[in-house]
C-alpha cells in the first residue's frame, strides 16, 4: 500500500491512493481520504474487508475473521451474546471495545445500544479483551473443535485466501476458476 507524505497533505488525514495489486481504491477520482481516527478506530473490527484494513491485517487475522464471518453457526450461545455486546460498545463508543469502554458504554450509551449490551458474568469475561482478541479466541475454538465442517477456500493459482468460501475469482491474482472444479 503507498501513502503519501506530501506536506500540503490535512493533518490527521491518511491519503491512499492503490492498493497492493495495484487496483484503484477509489474508481472516481483516484484517491481515498480516510481520517486516521476512522483507521485506527476501526481497525478490523467492524469492517475487516475495507482495502486499507484488509492490507494491514496479517493472515492469522484474516483467516480468524474469515472463519468468524463465514461459520458463525459453530459459536455458543454465550459467545454469540458476547459478540452481541461487542457490537453494541463498539456503536456506542465509535468503534472502541476495550473493558474500559465497555464500562463507559453501559453508562452512557442511549437506548438503543445499551439494549445490545449484557451484564452476564460469562459474557463479559469473554468480551473483556476487546473485539480482536474475541475474534482470534472463538475462530481458534471453532477450528480446534470443528475443523472437518470449516474448509478454507484458496486459490489454486497462487493460494491466497478468498473472500468468501463459495468465491470461484482470485482478488490478488485474478485467476479465474469457474466450472472448472
Amino acid at each position: 500500500m503507498e501513502r503519501s507524505n506530501r506536506p500540503d497533505e490535512v493533518p490527521g488525514v491518511c491519503r491512499v491512493f492503490r492498493a497492493r495489486n495495484g487496483v484503484n481504491l477509489d474508481r472516481f477520482s483516484q484517491q481515498v481520504l480516510i481520517p486516521i481516527s476512522t483507521v485506527t478506530a476501526f481497525t478490523g473490527t467492524l469492517l475487516p474487508n475495507w482495502p486499507i484494513i484488509s492490507a494491514k491485517m496479517e493472515m492469522a487475522t484474516k483467516k480468524a475473521w474469515y472463519v468468524f464471518t463465514y461459520f458463525g453457526h459453530l459459536m455458543t450461545k454465550q459467545e454469540r451474546l458476547a459478540y452481541r455486546h461487542l457490537v453494541g460498545t463498539s456503536k456506542a463508543m465509535r468503534g472502541r471495545t476495550d473493558a474500559g469502554s465497555q464500562a463507559e458504554a453501559k453508562k452512557s450509551a442511549s437506548r438503543a445500544y445499551r439494549d445490545l449490551l449484557s451484564s452476564d458474568a460469562e459474557v463479559l469475561r469473554l468480551a473483556s479483551d476487546g473485539l480482536d482478541a474475541f475474534v482470534e479466541r472463538v475462530a481458534q475454538r471453532m477450528l480446534d473443535e470443528h475443523r472437518q465442517e470449516i474448509a478454507f477456500n484458496n486459490c489454486p493459482k497462487c493460494g491466497a485466501l478468498t473472500r468468501t468460501p463459495k468465491a470461484q475469482q482470485c482478488r490478488f491474482c485474478g485467476f479465474d476458476w469457474h466450472g472448472c472444479r
